[in-house]
């Protein structure tokens, strides 16, 4: 129905004949004594002019029916067009068939012809989504493919997700799941998080050395390749600290507070003067012991600011003392895990969120081969967080444990705070699905244009003199410019790279103008309103 009634409209404004009332009683009461014939006959020649410019903008400018509104064509459009045929034609091509699905389903980019533009889950590519705040990176692709996942009840994937504010768990999943695993530090009700997770059951020491380096590379971090000697040492230095009071018996946290607690040369000296060099910890703290250069003291200062956030009750609590945890093994029993900041808490939580991401990354590159249910990996905000080490690897690995890897990020800038540009590059080429929802920054647009490529353009040139004639010559334009893409939020449009597929660009699909999705999400936000009372 609402496709007929949009059908009507765009007839309504090509032919002018909304006019035709509104024109008869202006003039009939202008001119009382006017024969309707004349009224009839005015109608019409006002019929006919917007007919003629609408013909003229659809067939010779490219303009498509669907965007003809009730207006147009009574001022015919002046100067040199702005879109050639051939431009307009490689800005919105065909999207292909197998990219398209009546249903909602899979990974939702965006629809074309009221048909849902997905990604099925039976190919895995690792996606980024570029757009600044209120672009629509969490109100289209994301809640769209969640909702359609969770609150279907199809659950055909898992997922991995930093949730910044929480609103895509609230939104796409029903309260107390039993397939989702919510944690956050500032809900004691939630669930808290298992740091070692790995080492319950009488590890060797090979894993327990495995582990807590895992733990200190996502938790120590530069962003300047100069202080990677510091760096280093501060890991080392952690990972020796960590185990001595690991084979202690003390949990994470408590360790942890130790070391921020302790005069740090004193407790190195203490506990290499206590062990002996065939323990695990002397190998890691000998060479700080009765040190006193700058250096050292650097290294002690690069490790305690990184480690300052787990002094914080709350951070406590969800580390250590609540009763139920997630864990990067929560996958193994079917479980989805939503790690939910509060945005105001970003800064200072980012550690936190580091740690839960790069165990997780670790955990899924174990994963074997031939998993038969797909996992879905968010990362919102990724810039936000920090330099994450390990995400090179598993953009390149991943993809054959069935693991879909999707960073949302403002802009290429905001990802060089913590990578080079070498880096971003590298992080832009393997996702192999890139949806830009808005770029107004100058490297990105550069970027986006350079992936777009680019389109013949047929130029037609008149020749004066005595002999006129037309001469014609073609020359390769980009498809997208920088203008394009700063409008696409306001004309609701969104730009897909897919590899082996190439440029496409259609409506964006937000989920609360969408009739489908949106009845799935006021499924779960009724039943969430329900819950709470």
């Amino acid at each position: 129905m609402k496709k007929i009634l949009s059908l009507i409209y765009n007839f309504l404004g090509f032919t002018g004949l909304w006019l035709a009332p509104i024109l008869y009683f202006i003039t009939k009461r202008t001119f009382p004594d006017a024969e309707t014939k004349h009224i009839l006959a005015l109608c019409a020649a006002v019929a006919a002019w917007a007919i003629f410019n609408n013909f003229w903008s659809v067939v010779c400018e490219g303009k498509p029916f669907s965007e003809i509104n009730i207006g147009d064509g009574l001022i015919p459009e002046t100067g040199l067009k702005k879109e050639s045929p051939l431009k307009r034609s490689a800005m919105y091509p065909k999207v292909p068939a197998e990219l398209l699905s009546r249903k909602p389903e899979g990974i939702i980019l965006g629809k074309y012809k009221n048909r849902y533009v997905r990604f099925p889950l039976k190919d895995i590519y690792h996606a980024c989504i570029i757009g600044g705040t209120g672009s629509g990176k969490s109100s289209t692709v994301l809640l769209d493919s969640l909702l359609c996942n969770f609150a279907s009840g199809k659950n055909a994937f898992n997922c991995f997700v930093i949730d910044i504010k929480g609103e895509l768990h609230e939104k796409a999943t029903y309260a107390l799941s039993e397939h989702v695993l919510v944690v956050d530090p500032a809900d004691r009700s939630s669930f808290g998080w298992d740091v070692y997770y790995r080492l319950h059951n009488n590890p060797d020491d090979d894993l327990i050395i495995e582990a807590i380096e895992e733990i200190a590379q996502a938790l120590i971090i530069s962003t300047n390749p100069r202080d990677s000697f510091f760096v280093e040492n501060a890991r080392s230095m952690f990972t020796g600290l960590l185990v001595y009071y690991f084979q202690q018996g003390e949990t994470f946290i408590d360790s942890v507070n130790k070391i921020l607690e302790s005069e740090m040369k004193s407790l190195i000296a203490e506990i290499v003067k206590d062990s002996e060099p065939s323990d695990l910890c002397y190998k890691y703290l000998a060479k700080f012991a009765g040190k006193d250069a700058e250096s050292v003291e650097d290294c002690m200062v690069e490790m305690t600011t990184s480690l300052s956030v787990f002094s914080k009750s709350d951070i406590k609590f969800c580390f250590r003392d609540n009763f139920q945890k997630a864990s990067p093994y929560s996958f193994r029993e079917d479980k989805s895990v939503f790690l939910a900041i509060p945005e105001h808490m970003l800064e200072s939580y980012k550690a936190v969120m580091r740690l839960c991401t790069v165990q997780t990354l670790k955990e899924l590159e174990r994963r074997p081969e031939g998993t038969e249910k797909p996992l879905l990996l968010i990362l919102d905000e990724f810039a936000r967080i920090g330099r994450v080490e390990g995400i090179f690897n598993a953009l390149a690995t991943l993809k054959s444990k069935k693991v879909m890897v999707m960073l949302a990020f403002q802009s290429l800038a905001q990802i060089e705070v913590n990578y080079s540009k070498e880096e971003a590059r590298v992080l832009t080429d393997n996702c192999r699905l890139k949806i830009i929802c808005e770029s107004s920054d100058p490297d990105s647009s550069k970027s986006v244009t350079a992936w777009a490529g680019k389109y013949r353009d047929k130029k037609e040139t008149l020749n004066g003199g005595k002999n006129r004639h037309k001469s014609y010559s073609y020359e390769d334009k980009d498809i997208v410019e920088t203008n394009d893409l700063i409008t696409l939020t306001k004309k609701k449009e969104v730009i897909l790279i897919i590899s082996g597929t190439g440029y496409l660009r259609v409506k964006k699909c937000y989920y609360f103008l969408d009739e489908t999705i949106n009845r799935l999400a006021e499924k779960v936000s009724s039943y969430n309103r329900q819950f709470a009372r």
